[in-house]
């Protein structure tokens, strides 16, 4: 019996497989890996420069470089402006605030906390809404509302508990 070969792939069916196991590898702090394949993928899937910006910038944040992950950031959401309600915008955003946040550069990331905020509001999602108000909470509590911080944080997380993701650990 003669097994025939797979059937070929396109070049966006590799990328969605590279860019899934560059992830992985950031799961498992493994960057160097994580890298190779990240900057392999800017030659397969040039459409999808923004993917590979802030993935690169997770790894840069694993690693503990946030300046250079604010700035694939910023490249991220510049490659994104005409997507304002993706979840890559949003993820993007969400992961600038706590570059921004580590940074100790807090009055930069307070409108980041902002458009979050609202981003979240609009699509009503609970891990949107998570994310928005536990970095909202951050950002009052900078300013001085530790009451309004408070509040923020515990709806944060109750939308976590509404995520039932069983990775989030709320408790």
């Amino acid at each position: 019996m003669r097994r025939s070969s797979p059937p070929p792939t396109s070049s966006e069916d590799r990328g969605r497989r590279q860019f899934g196991l560059a992830r992985c590898y950031i799961q498992l702090s493994q960057y160097d890996e994580a890298t190779k394949i990240l900057e392999g993928l800017r030659e397969i899937v040039p459409a999808q420069r923004a993917e590979v910006s802030f993935q690169l910038a997770r790894v840069h944040l694993g690693q503990g470089d946030y300046e250079s992950a604010e700035r694939l950031l910023g490249e991220a959401l510049e490659q994104l402006a005409d997507q304002p309600g993706s979840d890559l915008n949003f993820s993007a955003r969400s992961t600038l605030f706590w570059a921004l946040w580590s940074q100790g550069k807090y009055e930069q990331a307070r409108p980041v906390a902002e458009l979050l905020f609202l981003a979240a509001g609009w699509a009503g999602r609970p891990d949107y809404l998570c994310a928005a108000k536990l970095a909202f909470a951050y950002s009052n509590r900078f300013n001085g509302d530790l009451s309004l911080a408070v509040k923020l944080a515990a709806e944060a997380v109750d939308h976590a508990r509404a995520c039932g993701d069983p990775f989030r650990e709320v408790d």
